[in-house]
């Protein structure tokens, strides 16, 4: 959940958000999305879409925030673990638009 091992599988989810956001979420163009790592690997990923989603340092109003620890989001991500489960338990929850929160709930999942 620490060190090394954790924060190179964060640093592989995190380096495929644009295709994530952009492909298997299918945010729209013109939003934008922030995932809130809540811990133990504290960290705020903020994705915008404009004709491409991309990483960006700041989103002052993104139209969803995705709440999670960063071992729930890497184990969603890496598809180790049923999307119903986390949002049924709480593991995983979202504030803005509440389509397109459930939409990055259950659509992390991608292949290395």
């Amino acid at each position: 959940d620490t060190g090394v091992d954790a924060e190179i599988a964060l640093g592989e989810v995190e380096g495929s958000l644009g295709y994530i956001v952009g492909k298997k979420i299918g945010l729209p163009d013109g939003t934008s999305i922030a995932f809130r790592l809540t811990g133990p690997i504290v960290r705020d990923l903020n994705i915008a879409v404009d004709g491409k989603a991309a990483r960006v340092d700041h989103l002052p109003h993104p139209d969803v925030e995705i709440f999670a620890e960063s071992t729930t989001f890497i184990q969603l991500a890496c598809g180790r673990i049923d999307p119903q489960q986390a949002i049924d338990s709480g593991a995983i929850r979202w504030n803005g638009d509440a389509e397109l929160g459930e939409r990055a709930a259950r659509n992390l999942r991608f292949t290395m």
